[in-house]
C-alpha cells in the first residue's frame, strides 16, 4: 500500500500487517479547518504516523459513501485485496475495524459490534458522549474519546488470540425444556409441605 501526501512525494510505504490490525473512529463534525490531530476520534495503532492515519481514514470512509451510493442497504464491509474493513454507522459517527482480506464477513463484523459493545458498556452510546460536548471545544471530545479507546486496546489485542472481548458478547436467548413448569411446580409443593409441617 503506497500513499501520496499532498506535495505529491510518497508519504509511507505501509505494511500489509500494520494496516490489517487498524481500528479508527470518524464523525462529520471535521471540516477544511479543522487542525490534523483533530480529524480522527481515534486511531489504532497510535504508532500510525497521523499524515498516514488520516490518508487511510480519509480513503475508507471516501469508499464506503461511494458504494453507499449503489445500494439501499448499508455498507457493512469493504474487501480490497489485501486487506478487509469491517463499517459500522452509528448517526453522523463510522467505526471501521480491519482484518486480512481472507477473514469471513461475519468475523470483522462481529469483531467491530463487540468492541462497540466493550465501549458502550463502559462510557454509553458514543452519540451520547459526543452530545455532551456540544458547545465545547473539539479537542476535548477529541482526547475524551482516545483516553476511552485506549483502555479499550488491551481487549482489541487480544481479541482474536485470547477472546477478551467475549464477555460482551451477548448470549443467545433458549426457551427453557417443556418440562421445566412440571419441575417449578413440583418443587413449590415440596417447599409449601415443608413450610406448612
Amino acid at each position: 500500500y503506497f500513499f501520496m501526501s499532498d506535495d505529491e512525494e510518497p508519504a509511507a510505504n505501509l505494511p500489509t500487517d500494520v494496516i490489517e490490525k487498524c481500528f479508527f473512529i470518524k464523525d462529520g463534525e471535521a471540516g477544511e479547518q479543522t487542525p490534523e490531530e483533530e480529524i480522527l476520534l481515534y486511531f489504532y495503532p497510535e504508532s500510525f504516523p497521523l499524515r498516514q492515519q488520516i490518508l487511510l481514514a480519509g480513503a475508507v470512509e471516501a469508499l464506503t459513501y461511494y458504494i453507499a451510493g449503489f445500494t439501499d442497504e448499508p455498507v457493512r464491509t469493504l474487501t480490497m485485496t489485501k486487506v478487509k474493513f469491517s463499517v459500522l454507522r452509528l448517526g453522523s459517527y463510522m467505526l471501521f475495524a480491519s482484518g486480512p482480506a481472507e477473514e469471513a464477513d461475519s468475523v470483522l463484523l462481529h469483531h467491530i459490534e463487540t468492541l462497540y459493545a466493550a465501549y458502550m458498556f463502559y462510557w454509553g452510546p458514543i452519540e451520547d458522549v459526543g452530545a455532551r460536548f456540544k458547545g465545547a471545544q473539539r479537542k476535548e471530545f477529541v482526547n475524551c474519546i482516545n483516553q476511552q479507546c485506549q483502555r479499550l486496546v488491551p481487549l482489541l489485542d487480544g481479541f482474536r488470540d485470547k477472546g477478551k472481548l467475549n464477555a460482551f458478547v451477548w448470549l443467545p436467548f433458549s426457551s427453557p425444556p417443556p418440562n421445566t413448569a412440571r419441575h417449578f411446580m413440583q418443587a413449590s409443593n415440596i417447599l409449601s409441605a415443608v413450610q406448612t409441617e
